[in-house]
């Protein structure tokens, strides 16, 4: 059996799609309003993000998303391993819940599998978007 840690290829899987507007590397997307686009989410956890862009682009380039699996995600505050994600709401990177606050609705991206410890850390993240929301 082989030993080590899985390489981001054979531990996700990615789908391509067009950039409705700028998104940067280890973003959060959600479905844009044309089939086949992706837009780059900012709302605090209260849209559907169905993933991570592996590259930034600009609209009209293509972008690679990996929906479920293991991603690099850029966090928007320290995080705990094995800490639920979602995007975070002014920078385009991912918090965890307890960041959140409040009675605000937020769908889950997955989760850490590693600890960040300060705002623009990336780490490595189990991607599993989820319709679960806290309430």
């Amino acid at each position: 059996m082989p030993t080590g840690s899985p390489s981001m290829a054979s531990s996700s899987i990615m789908m391509g799609f067009v950039a409705a507007g700028t998104i940067a590397q280890y973003q959060p997307v959600a479905l844009g309003s044309t089939a086949g686009e992706v837009t780059g989410t900012t709302t605090a956890g209260t849209a559907l993000t169905i993933g991570i862009a592996q590259n930034g682009a600009s609209a009209g380039q293509n972008v690679d998303v990996v929906i479920v699996g293991v991603s690099l995600v850029r966090c928007g505050a320290a995080v705990a391993k094995g800490a639920a994600l979602y995007a975070d709401s002014t920078d385009g990177y991912v918090d965890d819940f307890t960041h959140g606050g409040g009675t605000t609705a937020r769908f889950a991206i997955g989760f850490s599998l590693e600890a960040a410890t300060a705002d623009g850390d990336i780490i490595s993240a189990f991607i599993c978007p989820s319709p679960t929301v806290k309430s």
